[in-house]
């Protein structure tokens, strides 16, 4: 998934990181730029840029569980996107952890998972705007698609 983020136009160097410890890579995440698809079919418009980005993928090395770790690594870099203009970020996960972030299910921001659509879980596909009321009136969809196409 890295290698496929990376190759993409869509990759962010400036927002790819990695945690270290004891001089040891401990964790590692990125942010990519995602346009959001206006229906849930597919196909998105690269020009139409909505300001958002995806936070996936976030790792965090098993020794170094329960730690702090994760989300000392997503403060900072959660602080990054939003010094870097974005208006808001995507991320499919544990929203048990995410929510401790500020990450709110996407559809309370008119931004709808497609991942098995409707979601069994629909809590797993979360949004978080950078400030507040940065993501009012963005819609869309979230389809993986845009990675095949890139």
């Amino acid at each position: 998934m890295v290698e496929e983020i990376r190759d993409s136009k869509y990759y962010i160097p400036e927002l790819s990181f990695v945690a270290e410890l004891d001089n040891k890579v401990v964790g590692h995440f990125l942010f990519s730029k995602f346009p959001l698809s206006p229906t849930s079919k597919g196909g998105h418009n690269d020009e139409t840029d909505s300001g958002i980005v995806m936070l996936a993928p976030v790792s965090v090395h098993a020794d170094y569980f329960r730690r702090g770790i994760g989300t000392a690594m997503l403060t900072l870099g959660i602080e990054k996107v939003r010094e870097s203009g974005y208006k808001g970020i995507t991320v499919e996960g544990n929203y048990r952890f995410y929510n401790k972030l500020g990450f709110r299910t996407s559809s309370e921001y008119n931004i709808f998972p497609t991942s098995g659509y409707p979601m069994k879980e629909p809590r797993c596909m979360m949004c978080r705007e950078t400030y507040k009321g940065s993501l009012d009136g963005i819609h869309g969809y979230i389809v993986y698609d845009m990675y095949c196409n890139a």
